[in-house]
C-alpha cells in the first residue's frame, strides 16, 4: 500500500522546509502491524528556536489579527475545502500511522471533525 505524507526530509517553518541540522530521523510505526511505514525528521533546538520565533513574527506582524471574521471564515473555508479534496489520503494515513480501522478513519477521525470543522465556520 502506498502511504501518502511519509516521506518529508524537512520540518516546515516560517512558511518553508527547512532541513534539520541533525539528520537523525525517527521511524514511523504502524502499531497494528509493527511495519515501518516512513520516517520523520527530528528537531532540535536550533529548529524548536526557529519554529517559536517565526510564530511569534505571525502572531505579532502577520496579517491575520487585522483580517475581518468574514475575510477569515474565507481561508477557513478554503482549508476545509483543501482537507476534503486529500480526504482518502489523510485517512489511508491515518490507518497506518494510528493502526486504527477505515470505519474509524472515517468516522471517528475525519467525517465527524470535519462535518464539525464546517458548521463552526460562518456563511459568505
Amino acid at each position: 500500500m502506498n502511504i501518502p505524507f511519509t516521506t518529508y526530509d524537512g520540518l516546515y517553518i516560517d512558511g518553508q522546509w527547512a532541513t534539520p541540522q541533525d539528520k537523525q530521523r525517527e521511524a514511523i510505526i504502524n502499531p497494528a502491524t509493527e511495519a515501518v511505514i516512513g520516517l520523520a525528521p527530528i528537531g532540535g533546538l536550533a529548529e524548536a528556536a526557529a519554529a517559536i520565533a517565526a510564530a511569534r513574527k505571525a502572531f505579532d506582524k502577520g496579517p491575520w489579527w487585522r483580517m475581518l471574521p468574514t475575510e477569515r471564515a474565507a481561508i477557513m473555508r478554503k482549508m476545509h475545502s483543501a482537507l476534503l479534496d486529500r480526504a482518502e489520503q489523510i485517512k489511508v494515513l491515518m490507518i497506518a500511522e494510528g493502526g486504527i480501522t477505515r470505519m474509524l478513519a472515517e468516522g471517528m477521525f475525519f467525517n465527524k471533525p470535519m462535518q464539525i470543522f464546517g458548521a463552526c465556520m460562518p456563511k459568505a
